[in-house]
């Protein structure tokens, strides 16, 4: 991770799905951080991913 500066944003519909995603790396043991707007009632708005987690596991979701 210290190779490289890139950063990439991938985008789901809804809160709903941003839990599913933080559910599934979570249960994978993936390192990451979950974002929440303490504005809009803590609802959950970003994860933030290892960079050595699987890419592939993200290839479903579209590029912003």
């Amino acid at each position: 991770m210290d190779e490289s500066p890139t950063l990439v944003l991938l985008g789901v519909e809804n809160e709903e799905e941003l839990i599913g995603w933080e559910k599934l790396l979570h249960d994978r043991g993936d390192i990451f951080c979950c974002f929440s707007e303490p504005d809009f009632g803590d609802e959950k708005t970003a994860l933030a991913v290892h960079p050595r987690s699987d890419a592939g596991l993200f290839r479903s979701i579209p590029l912003l």
